[in-house]
């Protein structure tokens, strides 16, 4: 049911948006598992299901290329919401601790995340990217970072559209597509950033089949959790507590 990646008329990446893109990948075989973006120094946003299972992950940062490039870290921890369940499709929001900060440079830096107030409204337009499966890709993702301009969609008709399939859509996500499917997200593409003027909006969470128009993409929306992400930008109590880098944590954090 879920799906995570590029789709249909990607183009390659802008560099403006590498810069901010991270890729996740298990430590044995550095395959890549999903997409993500940095928010600060020792902290990156993904989704939570990319995290199901314990392992031991680490994230390319600053590459434009999925296996070369960039800056290499191990991941620390992975903090979940405390709602988060694998029965529903809410909260699907990762908050990843790094073993050491990212070095800021003119290929690596932060997205800004929104204000606790953020609206977003149907037809505003945002930046997708990530190195999922496109048409030509077959399955096995896309070499290099892409990246598409897809546009947020009637919440109301999107709910009406997966209610078929009995899938909730709720205020905790949205939805965004092109009116062709020519634009998308998919498979490999989960926990990747949707960015409007350098600010993250989005995660990439699910859909049916990439590049269905009438089943347009979900996003995490980034602005209802404002006080799980900047906490960890305020309050660096996590970083002391010596767990392994295998735990996957819930945590509780007053929204």
């Amino acid at each position: 049911m879920e799906r995570f990646e590029m789709v249909v008329n990607p183009f390659d990446s802008l560099v403006p948006l590498e810069t901010q893109e991270t890729s996740t990948r298990k430590r044995q075989d550095l395959q890549s598992i999903c997409g993500g973006a940095l928010i600060g120094l020792r902290y990156a946003l993904s989704a939570a299901h990319c995290f199901h299972t314990p392992g031991m992950y680490r994230i390319r940062a600053g590459s434009s290329l999925k296996d070369s490039g960039g800056e290499i870290v191990n991941i620390r921890k992975v903090l979940l919401h405390p709602k988060r369940t694998t029965r529903l499709y809410e909260y699907d929001i990762a908050i990843l601790e790094l073993e050491r900060p990212v070095k800021f440079k003119s290929t690596i830096q932060p997205v800004q995340l929104p204000d606790n107030d953020a609206l977003i409204v149907p037809g505003i337009n945002g930046m997708i990217s990530g190195f999922g499966d496109t048409y030509t890709a077959e399955n096995t993702g896309s070499r290099v970072l892409r990246v598409a301009q897809v546009s947020v969609q009637n919440l109301k008709s999107c709910e009406k559209s997966y209610s078929l399939y009995g899938i909730p859509i709720t205020s905790s996500v949205f939805c965004a597509g092109s009116p062709q499917g020519t634009k998308d997200s998919c498979q490999g593409d989960s926990g990747g950033p949707f960015v409007i003027d350098n600010v993250l909006y989005g995660l990439v969470s699910f859909g049916l089949q990439c590049g269905d128009p009438e089943h347009p993409g979900v996003y995490t929306n980034v602005a209802n959790f404002p006080a799980l992400a900047k906490h960890f930008l305020l309050n660096d109590q996590f970083s002391k507590a010596l767990l392994k880098n295998t735990d996957i944590l819930k945590i509780n954090i007053s929204e």
